[in-house]
């Protein structure tokens, strides 16, 4: 082991290692309140089994052995890592509710680690993911002995998710029930890998979502069962939001992609963290959940950060507060103190015969297209996913031929064109369906013709409630897209493609306003997208000049 951490700490550019002689201690059991205990492995150097050392503290609901490399990656630097698994999973004891009891535990293992004669008193919380989560549950009464935190790929809200823009993220949601529930046993690690691409697909083409944990793993999980009855918006989520305590929030970095689906609510934790005036700093680069190339800047910047806010430590980081971007398509990163950045902003307008242009449009035009459910338009690539081979960037040329698809492009651009922040559509909207969705994305067509995807947008509308949309008429609807940094190459052209599916990355609309996944009540939905001097259709761009 000790010849693989020497290969990741040089191909990451880590600190100088203290130690390769380490000892782990398994299966150690952390009382919590409620008489239950959580396990743990307790990693450190050999040397130090008898000194007080800082903590770095990693709660999971995954296997140990999956974070082991990270573990041993820490304890080779002095600290002593204290790597345990959240309630009921993996020999924790108690029952597992995902997101429910992570303050509650988080605080009891805290002060169970401050008692223990081997801590200093200086105690690092890091992970990704859940194990992001984990970390934010500490900060609604955070322990002042937590100097620092390093939440990757993760954010406050649960409902990043299981719904995100507001609507259930089937794909994520599937691959996350697999991962969670199918790891219970090498028979169900097994049945996952050789069937689980196959159950999936079936969950997939499902049309009531109720039976989807059935499809995929044999059995109703409760859970998933309660997301489905409480959508975005419902009560049941107001418990389990870490409301953070922001005057004894400790100094939080984190790490993100603007492919991941957390990019939207890292930005907004990072906005509520710098507005309380706390030390917080944002990396995003041009990742999604699954890149590899995330984990050098997640252990790197975490030691970094840990050093720079660890009393008694020797520190020679140069660690800003603020953002570090990565522009795509520049290929190049950027400090930023603030979100959003002060800019311009670009319009192009949509007109007939697919054209997005800078002039408005005059002429009264419009075009058509029909959502069938039954048939749902693909998502191909994006970042409303946790599965790496699905997200991110991808060619769109299937999408862009199917009928259900407008597209609206511009000439060669003459100049690089460089945007950064959330665009914006405005589009004039009828349709006959009670409720439609509408998918919005950006591409990047190079002079070859090639189309790829560079950001998203999503809103589900509903019609039928709606007096401004009483009897089909025509209506302006506006959507704020994801965010990103994004630089279109002179010669290029931007497209934008207007949609009303990404499935499976969002959950179908069945275009009724009730029980909207029973087949039985689907309905086909026309859309017309209007553009003209009185229905001016735009796009507008947060334009980068630098």
């Amino acid at each position: 082991m000790s010849l693989l951490s020497r290969l990741f700490a040089t191909a990451y550019k880590l600190p100088q290692a203290l130690t390769y002689d380490l000892i782990v201690e398994h299966d150690v059991m952390i009382p919590m309140d409620d008489g239950t205990h959580a396990y743990a492995d307790i990693w450190t150097g050999k040397a130090n089994k008898d000194v007080k050392t800082p903590v770095v503290l990693i709660r999971t609901p995954y296997r140990r052995g999956e974070t082991a490399i990270v573990a041993r990656l820490a304890s080779e630097r002095g600290y002593r890592v204290v790597l345990a698994n959240c309630r009921g999973r993996y020999g924790s004891e108690g029952k597992w509710l995902p997101f429910h009891d992570e303050q509650m535990d988080g605080e009891a293992t805290i002060r169970w680690i401050n008692k223990q004669s081997w801590s200093d008193g200086r105690i690092y919380t890091l992970g990704a993911s859940y194990q992001g989560f984990c970390q934010w549950a500490l900060t609604v009464h955070p322990d002042e002995n937590i100097r620092s935190m390093a939440i990757i790929q993760s954010d406050s809200d649960p409902r990043s998710i299981i719904y995100p823009n507001g609507i259930l993220g089937l794909e994520t949601v599937i691959a996350w029930l697999t991962i969670l529930e199918g790891q219970k046993s090498t028979l169900l690690m097994l049945w996952g890998a050789l069937f689980g691409e196959r159950s999936h697909k079936k969950a997939y083409e499902s049309v009531n979502l109720k039976d989807c944990d059935q499809l995929i793993l044999g059995r109703s999980i409760d859970y998933y069962q309660q997301w489905l009855k409480n959508p975005y918006d419902s009560s049941y989520w107001d418990s389990l939001i870490p409301r953070p305590d922001d005057m004894l929030v400790p100094p939080i970095l984190m790490v993100g992609g603007w492919y991941d689906l957390h990019v939207n609510g890292q930005i907004h934790d990072f906005s509520f963290m710098r507005a309380a005036g706390r030390h917080v700093r944002l990396i995003i680069g041009p990742w999604n959940h699954e890149s590899m190339g995330i984990t050098g800047y997640i252990l790197r910047e975490g030691f970094a950060w840990f050093a720079k806010y660890g009393k008694n430590e020797t520190n020679d980081s140069e660690q800003p507060d603020g953002m570090r971007i990565y522009i795509m398509g520049r290929k190049q990163w950027l400090d930023l103190k603030e979100w959003p950045i002060k800019g311009e902003t670009q319009s192009f307008y949509l007109h007939k015969d697919a054209i997005l242009s800078p002039l408005a449009a005059e002429e009264e035009t419009v075009r058509k297209y029909i959502y069938d459910p039954i048939k749902p338009t693909p998502s191909i690539g994006g970042n409303v996913t946790i599965i790496g081979k699905t997200a991110g960037v991808k060619t769109q040329v299937k999408r862009e031929k199917r009928s259900d698809v407008l597209c609206y492009t511009t000439q060669k651009l003459k100049y690089p064109l460089c945007i950064i922040g959330n665009p914006e559509v405005k589009l004039w909207v009828s349709t006959n369906a009670e409720t439609t969705d509408f998918f919005l994305r950006i591409c990047d067509v190079k002079p070859s013709g090639k189309s790829l995807n560079v950001v998203d947008g999503m809103s589900r509308v509903i019609f039928k409630s709606s007096d401004k949309f009483k009897d089909n008429a025509i209506a302006q609807i506006v959507i704020q897209m994801n965010p990103t940094a994004y630089e279109f190459a002179a010669g290029h052209k931007i497209r934008l493609q207007v949609s009303s599916g990404a499935h499976p990355m969002y959950s179908r609309n069945f275009g009724t306003a009730a029980s909207n996944d029973i087949k039985a009540n689907y309905k086909q939905a026309e859309i017309k997208i209007y553009h003209g001097a009185n229905h001016l259709s735009e796009i507008r761009l947060p334009v980068f000049i630098n």
